[in-house]
């Protein structure tokens, strides 16, 4: 086999050194020489090349605003809910307070009156 015609010889582009010999194929020098007439093209870039990573599904322009508009109105939804729960607390709060300002009130109010005589 011809220096020319290794594989490994044309894929490093090199030649063996003088003092390696290689091994000659079982095969009759026919079919050899046929097979070799047209060795295959060595690509060092089809071997060192790490493999890539497969390209994802591009996305739209309007796939991503849909996605800023729902962001954006989940937000608002939740400020809105927690303001809501915020206020009606205090409301409560309100209710309560007025409830025990009146009741004082009254309290008072009936015991100024009950403690004078009716006339």
């Amino acid at each position: 086999m011809e220096s020319s015609q290794c594989l490994i010889c044309q894929t490093l582009g090199m030649t063996p050194s003088p003092g390696v010999s290689t091994k000659e194929s079982k095969e009759p020098r026919g079919r050899s020489a046929k097979r070799n007439q047209n060795p295959p093209v060595a690509r060092p870039d089809l071997v060192y090349d790490p493999p890539r990573a497969p390209a994802g599904r591009s996305r739209s322009l309007g796939w991503h605003v849909g996605l800023v508009i729902a962001a954006v109105l989940a937000i608002g939804i939740g400020v809105w809910l927690i303001a809501g729960i915020v206020l009606a607390l205090l409301h409560v709060v309100e209710l309560v307070a007025v409830a025990l300002a009146a009741g004082w009130a009254g309290y008072r109010i009936g015991k100024h009156r009950g403690a004078k005589p009716h006339r």
